[in-house]
């Protein structure tokens, strides 16, 4: 397992060096769409963040990519970015599961003790937050008025 987690780092470590070399070629594609790369690159530095260790070249090379995407976002949406990073994150992490470090299990957290614990431990980095609104398929989606004029079943056309 400890073998397989490397491999994953350093795969990650090696898409992430490869995309912020090839960065110069592209700035100003970047620069076109900053806000959306700037997300991206946040996902990219958080995700390095869960490996302790050997991303500090990286960690450098994003920097570099960040700072001139920085500068044309305020300090708020920044913030923001962060804090939707974290969210998505959370959301996220089992589809993710393959490119994160493996958690870490002892004997002190290990069986769990109650309901919420034993979702915790599929969710080894957080669990999302609740207050997410819900809306149905047919409220983000409004049938058009002809939906009603579709035939339904066996019905017959006139």
């Amino acid at each position: 397992m400890a073998r397989l987690g490397h491999t994953a780092g350093d795969t990650l470590i090696y898409f992430v060096d490869e995309l912020l070399q090839s960065s110069k070629s592209r700035s100003a594609e970047w620069m076109m769409g900053h806000t959306q790369v700037l997300w991206d690159l946040l996902l990219l530095e958080f995700l390095g963040d869960l490996w302790n260790g050997g991303w500090a070249n990286t960690f450098r090379l994003l920097k570099e990519c960040m700072g001139p995407l920085q500068k044309q976002s305020s300090p708020n949406e920044i913030t923001a970015m962060k804090d939707a990073v974290k969210d998505f994150f959370s959301r996220s992490q089992l589809l993710l599961a393959p490119l994160l470090p493996p958690p870490q299990l002892t004997s002190s957290n290990w069986p769990p003790k109650d309901q919420t614990e034993k979702f915790g431990a599929l969710l080894a980095f957080g669990v999302p937050a609740i207050e997410v609104q819900f809306h149905t398929a047919l409220e983000l989606a409004k049938p058009s008025s002809r939906f009603g004029l579709l035939l339904v079943g066996n019905s017959k056309a006139p």
